[in-house]
């Protein structure tokens, strides 16, 4: 995943995953065998409703491979749902396909 490798980088990090949750369940199992559990946390949820408030505290939102699956509606609802749940300065990453 890409936050582990991320956090094992920069010690001082903390991060979360936000994915549905049997991916976010995945991610909790992965975490803990790296031995990340004290820095990451992992929420499950859909991007495409209300984000829990456990992302205001998010500095960055990364999103890999995800917008290229919806129709520009969804793109739409997504990003209003980070902007919605952002907290002033936070930033958005996006790796994608064209």
């Amino acid at each position: 995943h890409v936050l582990t490798e991320i956090a094992r980088h920069y010690p001082s990090m903390r991060g979360l995953v936000f994915d549905q949750p049997s991916v976010a369940a995945n991610a909790t199992q992965a975490i803990k065998e790296q031995g990340l559990e004290k820095r990451i946390q992992s929420v499950g949820g859909s991007f495409l409703e209300a984000f829990p408030p456990e992302l205001a505290e998010c500095d960055v939102f990364h999103m890999k491979f995800i917008l290229h699956d919806w129709s520009d509606q969804h793109c739409v609802q997504i990003l209003k749902n980070i902007a919605a749940v952002a907290k002033p300065g936070a930033r958005v990453i996006s790796l994608d396909t064209i």
